[in-house]
């Protein structure tokens, strides 16, 4: 809850990103593109490492795709997504938006949109490609031969990334994608 990450104290925070300011991120939650939240007790840097490649892979993929985000990212030189992070207890939580390349200035109606549409096509995406269980969805069939557009290459690593990481969570607003015990859960 993003009002929970604006009363952490400032020396808590971290900035990851190369192009914001901590005053870009802190207290604008409208900025944020999504939360990633993880478990940080025993933290695999291999796999958090990959998690935010094949994420960045997608979120930057649907900017291409998207109807409302595609002219805006085929411009040069393209929005540039950033990062925030912060510790919450033992949580792990990462705040992306992109933000104008010239003067790292937030894009947030941008954001926004690119967030939305990629909550919903993970979302489908997920659901399409899993297998029902006794406890919930199992983590979609990753075989390579089965995902031949580019952005469901990439939601599928994104995918298996997640899996293999455990315990983390994805969300936008009341939308929230959760990843555990090799499977998911959709919410909102």
């Amino acid at each position: 809850n993003y009002q929970t990450s604006r009363r952490c104290e400032d020396s808590k925070r971290m900035n990851v990103s190369r192009i914001s300011s901590p005053e870009d991120f802190s207290g604008n939650d409208e900025y944020s593109l999504l939360e990633v939240v993880l478990d940080s007790r025993q933290l695999k840097i291999s796999y958090l490492s990959s998690v935010l490649r094949a994420l960045q892979s997608v979120l930057r993929e649907v900017a291409r795709v998207g109807p409302e985000t595609g002219d805006l990212f085929a411009q040069r030189p393209q929005p540039v997504l950033s990062a925030s992070a912060e510790m919450r207890g033992s949580q792990l939580s990462f705040r992306l938006g992109f933000a104008r390349h010239s003067d790292s200035e937030p894009l947030r109606e941008f954001s926004r949109q690119v967030g939305i549409e990629f909550i919903g096509r993970f979302t489908r995406f997920l659901s399409y490609h899993s297998q029902p269980t006794l406890f919930g969805y199992a983590t979609p069939d990753m075989s390579p031969r089965r995902h031949q557009d580019p952005l469901e290459r990439r939601m599928q690593r994104l995918s298996s990334e997640m899996h293999h990481l455990g315990g983390v969570a994805i969300s936008l607003d009341d939308s929230r994608i959760t990843f555990a015990n090799g499977q998911f859960e959709i919410k909102g």
